[in-house]
Parts: C-alpha cells; structure tokens; sequence
C-alpha cells in the first residue's frame, strides 16, 4: 500500500509500517498496520490500531513500538490523538 507521513520500526530484523495519509486522498489516515519480514522478503497484515492515524510520530523501545499523535481526517473532522 502506498502511504505518505506512516511511522516505522525494526523489531527482530522485522519492520513494521504503522499508520499513515493516503497520498492521493489528502488527509485521509490509514490505521492498517504492516510487517516487512527482512529474511523473507514478505509483507504481512497486522490488527489494525484501532483509530485511523496520518501526520504520526513513533518510536522503538524495548522491542515494542509506541505511536504519538496524530491527526484522522481534515478538513472539519481534525482529530488530535495522543
């Protein structure tokens, strides 16, 4: 999937694509979670977070991935999520 403003994190020699805007559909967030296996070149779905996120930070710690802010949809609908 294509995906602009996503957060990604290695665990395990696992990446894992978290979030982000549809680029052709301007402020549309995506809450689909991805894993990219590195040793077999594969991509899986993961549970999905349970809002839609666009515009996210993250961070890796203690092989666990932690995911801040972000918005839903603009305009009129603007969410903040923390």
């Amino acid at each position: 999937m294509r995906r602009d403003f996503a957060v990604a994190g290695n665990i395990n020699d696992k990446i894992y694509i978290i979030g982000g805007e549809d680029p052709f559909q301007a402020w549309k967030g995506f809450s689909d979670v991805e894993e990219y296996g590195i040793a077999t070149d594969t991509i899986t779905k993961k549970t999905d977070m349970p809002n839609r996120r666009g515009y996210i930070s993250g961070c890796v710690v203690n092989n666990q991935i932690y995911v801040l802010g972000g918005t839903t949809d603009w305009p009129g609908n603007m969410q903040m999520i923390i």
